[in-house]
């Protein structure tokens, strides 16, 4: 195992230290929670290990993980892939299905069928959370120390955890990630050789001087091979699946999005949603300003489109979750999502207001000036506020009638249609 994997699973640990938290966890009761945690660890990862700058790298492994997921029978996470700038061989997926590639792996892999085998492989193991087995063989570890300077980023702290916490996947789990995965990349389209091309490269760095740290707790190349081969003839004797459809939600998804409205989820060019959307915006009023801002981190299928999760930044370290979606002329939203029973609410109508109020020609911000605009109205705790939206940006300005507190768009990234 590698010492920044054992880092992981300690971060993972502590911050399952609670018992009823723990409890929920390991015997996934709750999902969204499970979700959090992998989001709280993810956080950290980037922290300690620089993202790539490499635009075709990342989008590579996008493909490829969007390929596989949608190859899923089931899928309860809203998976995202990562690629770090680190030299290393090297693969992980996070409990909650934030997924990240090393381009040292990349460099080392002969194509795209490779690569979908070891992502495949990790993905099964979060997926069939085989994590949950490490955390309950932690019980009794006193970890929580020792998490505390992995948190201080300390370059010696992975091999000082390595030294005290030796945790690796079981045989049991390994087969099942091989079996699992090479099957999940079939389904995808990918060429069973793929997964024997990459247990070629894997045996042959194993061969190494020590061999990688990924490959430590790995089985033995010769075993892999051979299983994999007899597990490629099997899957060549049966019809490959023509066109893989998406993941159909796992039962478990009620839990993690909660009680979804009746209603068709469509992308709507007022309020645009898309994963990594930011909008930054200035609030004044009564002699006093402030700011936050909204960001898109994830989606996953469900509704008839996409359920979007966010979080509006209202300091340095304050961050509030909700997640989103939209209709042909609504915005919805739920603002507790670790909350099974918290509710979808519409947050907007996105219909022109009543004829009489006031329609300026233009919105200037200080990001720009917008012209086609919708102008929307809505009452809030006995106060009335004027919405505008701009095709293509969203929200770019709100006014209170009562008060005068304007919020108002200061920035936005909007991604790139692919």
């Amino acid at each position: 195992m590698s010492p920044r994997r054992t880092g992981y699973l300690l971060l993972v640990g502590a911050l399952l230290a609670a018992g009823p938290l723990r409890a929920q966890i390991l015997e996934r009761t709750d999902p969204q929670k499970e979700i959090e945690i992998g989001r709280q660890v993810a956080r950290e990862v980037e922290k300690q290990l620089p993202l790539s700058k490499d635009a075709a790298a990342n989008a590579r492994v996008r493909r490829i993980g969007q390929a596989l997921i949608d190859a899923m029978p089931q899928r309860a996470y809203p998976y995202q892939f990562r690629v770090l700038a680190v030299p290393e061989f090297n693969a992980f997926c996070l409990p909650g299905g934030f997924m990240y590639v090393f381009e040292g792996l990349l460099a080392r892999l002969p194509n795209d069928d490779a690569v979908a085998f070891v992502m495949a492989h990790e993905i099964t193991h979060a997926a069939h959370r085989h994590w949950a087995s490490q955390m309950r063989k932690m019980e009794g570890v006193q970890v929580g120390a020792i998490v505390g300077t992995v948190l201080l980023g300390d370059s010696q702290i992975p091999s000082m955890l390595q030294t005290l916490v030796s945790l690796q996947y079981s045989r049991e789990n390994e087969d099942d990630a091989d079996r699992t995965g090479v099957r999940m990349m079939w389904r995808a389209g990918y060429d069973t050789e793929g997964g024997i091309q990459a247990a070629e490269v894997m045996a042959k760095l194993e061969g190494g001087r020590g061999g990688p740290d990924y490959l430590r707790d790995h089985p033995p190349a010769r075993d892999r091979l051979k299983r994999l081969k007899a597990e490629a003839a099997e899957l060549a004797r049966q019809p490959r699946p023509s066109s893989p459809g998406p993941a159909t939600p796992d039962v478990d998804l009620a839990a993690v999005l909660g009680r979804l409205p009746t209603v068709v989820a469509v992308a709507n060019p007022w309020f645009p949603l898309a994963v990594g959307a930011e909008w930054r915006y200035e609030v004044a009023g009564g002699g006093a300003t402030s700011a936050y801002t909204v960001r898109i981190l994830s989606g996953i299928a469900a509704a008839g489109g996409t359920v979007y999760r966010g979080e509006t930044l209202l300091a340095k370290d304050l961050r509030v979750p909700f997640q989103t979606l939209t209709t042909a002329d609504r915005v919805w939203r739920r603002n507790r999502p670790t909350d099974a029973a918290s509710p979808w609410r519409e947050q907007h109508t996105l219909k022109e207001a009543p004829a009489g109020a006031p329609v300026p020609a233009a919105v200037t911000t200080p990001c720009g000036t917008f012209r086609e605009l919708l102008h929307a109205q809505e009452s809030a705790g006995g106060s009335t506020y004027d919405l505008w939206f701009a095709r293509g940006v969203g929200l770019v300005l709100r006014k209170c009638r009562e008060t005068g507190v304007t919020e108002t768009l200061h920035s936005f990234r909007l991604p790139q249609p692919k």
